[in-house]
C-alpha cells in the first residue's frame, strides 16, 4: 500500500490552521499539527 507525498492535515482539513473553540468561549486559531501551516503534510 503506498500513500501520496502529501496528505491533508488531520485537523484543519487541508486549510493550514484549525479554529475552534476554547472551554472559556474564546475563539482561537491553531496552526495544524504536522504541516507548518501549509495545508497538506507530508505522507
Amino acid at each position: 500500500m503506498s500513500l501520496p507525498p502529501e496528505k491533508d492535515c488531520p485537523d484543519c482539513s487541508g486549510s493550514g490552521n484549525a479554529t475552534w473553540e476554547s472551554h472559556e468561549g474564546d475563539e482561537v486559531t491553531t496552526q495544524c499539527s504536522g504541516c507548518a501551516g501549509t495545508g497538506t503534510v507530508l505522507a
